[in-house]
């Protein structure tokens, strides 16, 4: 005789009550007696209540006129020096405003401006002023902080504001084993199809049908 087994639903106020009693480290075993479910349903639970409290950050520069990297224009030829055709510029650039910011599954976090120069120190006064009070007011459960691989990320000055605050820090980029296996889950049709999509969208000029 088979044993199905009966798919379990948590309440939001359950969800809350496990999420927060594992933060008190209270044992698998010890939430499983208190709310009356098996071990696997528990785990199965944090671990997914886990993926989704990520947090990802990054710092982005906005030109206030045109843009810092390279323009394009598409023009008739012998048309180049028609101004109807060229990009105009302004002194220095215009200026930019540079800010930062953070979020999660539930929540954006707040967009603050970066004056200034960015360095490891103004990245903890971010850090310490900006993210860690949005982390600890919006997430409930133990988090994961995401963020890319810049110097002023990975410096040791940062390295131990972490260690300090016990934030918990997101490995960065994935490793290639991890990658290979992600791209052996791809069907195989969609890799069959990928070149005529491509060849699709360069025909329709990056429109849709």
């Amino acid at each position: 005789m088979t044993k199905t087994k009966l798919k379990v639903y948590l309440t939001p106020n359950q969800q809350f009550a496990i999420a927060r009693g594992r933060e008190k480290e209270r044992t698998l075993r010890q939430l499983a007696e208190q709310f009356n479910f098996d071990r696997s349903t528990i785990g199965t639970f944090l671990k997914r209540w886990r993926a989704q409290n990520r947090q990802p950050s990054d710092e982005s520069k906005f030109m206030l006129f045109g843009s810092d990297g390279i323009s394009y224009v598409r023009r008739p030829v012998g048309t180049r020096f028609n101004p109807k055709y060229q990009t105009p510029t302004v002194k220095h650039d215009g200026g930019n405003v540079m800010v930062c910011s953070c979020f999660s599954s539930h929540v954006l976090g707040p967009l603050h401006r970066i004056r200034g120069n960015m360095d490891r120190f103004v990245y903890e006064q971010i850090l310490q002023n900006v993210m860690l009070p949005f982390a600890r007011a919006s997430l409930w459960v133990r988090y994961s902080f995401q963020q890319d691989n810049d110097p002023k990320h990975t410096s040791n000055h940062i390295k131990n504001w972490f260690a300090t605050d016990r934030v918990t820090v997101m490995e960065w980029p994935i490793k290639f084993s991890q990658l290979q296996t992600a791209w052996a889950q791809i069907p195989q049709s969609v890799l069959t199809n990928l070149p005529r999509r491509c060849q699709a969208v360069i025909d329709s000029r990056g429109f849709a049908d």
